[in-house]
């Protein structure tokens, strides 16, 4: 009799949880990461059979420098934007990110003139240098507005 009412109590407690939706919300985005891991873990084998080391290892180099010049130039605020309670507050972080995303961008790009015209070259392929201006802003056009659409649950 007590392990019925139990299991009728715990059966109404997890149809309460799914009653606004937020179990399979959670399960929905929990999920996206699972499938973007996996894609990442199979696609390791292709990418060590198709470049060499030394390009491998320049594509490390490349994408650790971009993630941080991201990190620096968003602040790791563009979680906030699906947080935000006030409906204005968004509006005005996101602008406040694409402000800071494209003064990085363009500092970048200065740095890429100048290697272009005065600096010694480095021992890398000359469309390396345009990778890190390219990498910020395409950060900038893809994680705010996914976030964004995280905020409107527009995901699913």
């Amino acid at each position: 009799m007590l392990r019925e009412r139990y299991r009728l109590a715990l059966r109404e407690r997890l149809r309460s949880l799914g009653a606004d939706g937020i179990v399979r919300r959670t399960l929905l985005l929990a999920g996206g990461v699972a499938i973007g891991q996996v894609a990442l873990i199979a696609s390791t084998p292709i990418l060590t059979r198709l470049c060499s080391p030394e390009d491998f290892g320049l594509f490390g180099v490349l994408y650790t420098i971009v993630t941080l010049f991201g990190v620096v130039g968003l602040l790791q605020l563009e979680p906030d934007l699906a947080l935000c309670a006030e409906e204005e507050v968004p509006t005005a972080l996101l602008a406040q990110l694409t402000i800071g995303m494209l003064t990085l961008a363009v500092l970048a790009l200065a740095i890429v003139l100048w290697r272009a015209h005065s600096a010694p070259p480095l021992p890398l392929p000359a469309w390396v240098d345009w990778l890190l201006p390219l990498g910020g802003l395409l950060q900038l056009a893809v994680l705010p507005p996914a976030y964004l659409h995280v905020r409107r649950r527009a995901y699913g």
